[in-house]
């Protein structure tokens, strides 16, 4: 299962087309992945937009040292493939599902003693 809980997390890249993304810096006003605690090898799940192509997916990623590998839960038009973004206009943040949130809602009520 994923985790992810970071806050603030939205940045650019620096690479393109359908391949891992190689993270820039951080959307003004928000965070990097390292800066809000993503650990290498931590799995999140991400949302990824980009402007100037108008595409969009949401997956899950393995962050390691400024790169997430890509895997796709559904994309722009309802495909399930990597989409092929440019490094101009792509933010990448980090984005739960509401499967993430279910699973954390059963464990804090299997931790709090059933609360």
């Amino acid at each position: 299962m994923p985790g992810g809980y970071h806050n603030q997390v939205r940045v650019t890249i620096s690479s393109s087309g359908a391949a891992d993304f190689t993270l820039s810096a951080a959307v003004a006003g928000f965070n990097t992945f390292a800066q809000a605690g993503v650990i290498d090898g931590e799995i999140v799940p991400y949302g990824a937009s980009d402007t100037a192509t108008s595409l969009s997916e949401k997956g899950w990623g393995i962050y390691s040292s400024g790169t997430l590998t890509r895997n796709v839960f559904i994309a722009t038009g309802g495909s399930t493939s990597l989409a092929n973004f440019s490094s101009s206009g792509t933010q990448v943040f980090i984005d739960p599902s509401l499967a993430d949130l279910v699973q954390l809602s059963l464990v804090a009520h299997a931790n709090l003693g059933g609360l």
